[in-house]
């Protein structure tokens, strides 16, 4: 390290400290004009530092300026010239950053942004992980003036609906900066979807649409005292698009639903795909559109089997209405009148789905695509009945009408 100590002393003795310039930045962006090369050199020092820099995946995680670039070892060594020129000291620039090196881990502060759910208070619903209005969010002054400026969801009635609570929680990161430039892929993936899971959930036991918003960023790096910007990511890009409904959350509700999913003992891969789902009919425009994903929604969690294959032989339909009868009937009457729902409700996605188009030339046609609404609640009742079953029904004993496991 002595060369990279070296490298910035003589920068900080050539830099002119006599000058009266107000700033670190100024200082180093004047001296830079004269000394551009110098950046090169201190690059070819970090690069000899293993992990001394971390961020996150690619096309996620923005280092975030006015012109929204990457960030690389040139930009480090510029952030590193610039600490050593605030406090005049290459030594102790140096052994800071080598202190970060060791302590390379940050946390992500996962914000997705509801516009609908009402709630007056934060609530803790799982371990770190809290519902939150809207109005109590601290954001970073960037996304701050970015959603000020967006236009809010609709209402099926063409209401605005304004942002009114958020989901916060917090995910650990200890990705690693390579000395070949490249961005390593460690990005937190499963545990950000988790989160996002846990906002259909939601939308799904109270039977409403929700519209989120995405935002991601890094507010506890040790490593950002080396520059003023923040490592984020901003996702707003069917925020506009989306419909979504007020409606006040049940706290007890949503809690027993979040937990019976976090217990679930099986694959939790179809469950999750339904979800999502079943959250892309309920805020979808276009009726085709929305019965397609709800048809989907259907196949896919009940036509998994207790042995983790997919069920895909011949009168589909058949079973779905079989098996989300037994599934969630309480009575021969109501078990039928299910089974019927089911069928109409796929017959119209096949129709969808085929030809691009739905076909309601039937009463019960007309009826189902009129109560869309009713159609996606009765297919989010039967992923909560699977979920809190704990684990995926057999479903031949089911329809055989033996008591559940």
């Amino acid at each position: 390290m002595e060369n990279l100590v070296k490298i910035l002393a003589e920068a900080i003795r050539s830099s002119g400290l006599d000058k009266e310039i107000s700033t670190a930045s100024v200082r180093v962006t004047d001296f830079l004009q004269k000394n551009s090369e110098i950046i090169n050199h201190i690059a070819t020092e970090i690069r000899e530092i293993p992990g001394l820099f971390a961020i996150t995946e690619s096309q996620k995680i923005y280092f975030v300026s006015y012109d929204r670039t990457f960030l690389t070892v040139f930009m480090l060594a510029r952030l590193l010239l610039e600490y050593a020129f605030s406090i005049n000291d290459a030594q102790v620039a140096v052994d800071e950053f080598l202190r970060i090196r060791k302590e390379n881990k940050g946390h992500l502060k996962i914000t997705i942004v509801l516009a609908g759910v009402q709630t007056e208070r934060s609530i803790d619903l799982m371990t770190d992980v809290q519902l939150v209005p809207f109005k109590n969010l601290i954001f970073p002054k960037w996304i701050e003036d970015s959603i000020n400026k967006m236009q809010w969801p609709t209402s099926r009635t063409l209401d605005s609906v304004a942002p009114s609570s958020a989901l916060v929680g917090r995910v650990a990161v200890s990705p690693v900066f390579t000395k070949n430039m490249e961005i390593s892929t460690k990005h937190p993936t499963e545990e950000i979807f988790k989160i996002e899971i846990m906002t259909y959930l939601i939308a799904i036991v109270m039977k409403k649409p929700v519209a989120i918003m995405k935002i991601i960023y890094e507010d506890d790096d040790p490593r950002l005292q080396f520059g003023n910007l923040d490592i984020a990511s901003f996702n707003a890009i069917d925020w506009p698009g989306n419909a979504a409904e007020s409606f006040e959350i049940d706290t007890v509700k949503a809690k027993a639903i979040l937990m019976a999913y976090e217990k679930f003992k099986g694959d939790l891969g179809p469950i999750d795909t339904a979800i999502i789902r079943l959250t892309k009919a309920w805020s979808g425009w276009r009726s085709e559109d929305r019965f397609i994903d709800l048809g989907i929604a259907l196949e896919v969690i009940l036509m998994h089997t207790k042995d983790g294959k997919s069920d895909e032989n011949s009168e589909i339909s058949y079973k779905l209405g079989m098996r989300a009868g037994w599934l969630i009937g309480k009575d021969p009457n109501e078990k039928l009148k299910i089974f019927k729902r089911i069928r109409i409700i796929y017959a119209l996605r096949s129709s969808a789905a085929h030809s691009g188009r739905i076909k309601t030339k039937s009463e019960a046609g007309r009826a189902a695509h009129q109560s869309i609404e009713e159609s996606i609640a009765l297919v989010g009742d039967i992923v909560i009945a699977v979920l809190n079953r704990g684990h995926w029904p057999d479903w031949d004993e089911l329809v055989l009408g033996f008591t559940p496991s």
